[in-house]
C-alpha cells in the first residue's frame, strides 16, 4: 500500500482518471493535456512489477507517517546527495519497507 496526502495521484489510480486520461489521448476532463506526462508513464511502467493499493491520508493532520515523510523529504532537499526523483526509485524503497 503506497500512502499519499495528494488526492490528485490517489485519484489518478482509485477514481479511474489515469484509464480516462489514456483512452482520451492523455488530456483531462477539461480537455487540456494532463501535467507531467512523462512522470505518469514512468510511473505507470514501474508499477507494473508491483501490486499497489493507493490509499490518501490527510496531509498535515498530524499524522505520525505522513509527518515523518514530510520531515525525510524537507531533510532530503537539502541534501547534497538526492537520489534520483524517478518513479522506479521510489517504488523500489517503498517495496523494501
Amino acid at each position: 500500500m503506497i500512502y499519499s496526502d495528494s488526492k490528485y495521484v490517489t485519484g489518478a489510480f482509485n477514481l479511474g482518471w489515469i484509464e480516462n486520461w489514456r483512452v482520451s489521448g492523455w488530456r483531462n476532463a477539461a480537455k487540456t493535456p494532463v501535467a507531467k506526462q512523462d512522470l505518469w508513464h514512468e510511473l505507470l511502467a514501474t508499477m507494473d512489477s508491483y501490486e499497489i493499493t493507493w490509499q490518501w491520508v490527510k496531509g498535515h493532520a498530524d499524522n505520525p507517517l505522513n509527518n515523518h515523510t514530510d520531515a525525510l523529504a524537507q531533510i532530503a532537499a537539502r541534501s547534497e546527495f538526492l537520489l534520483a526523483d524517478t518513479a522506479e526509485a521510489v517504488l523500489t524503497i517503498v517495496a523494501r519497507h
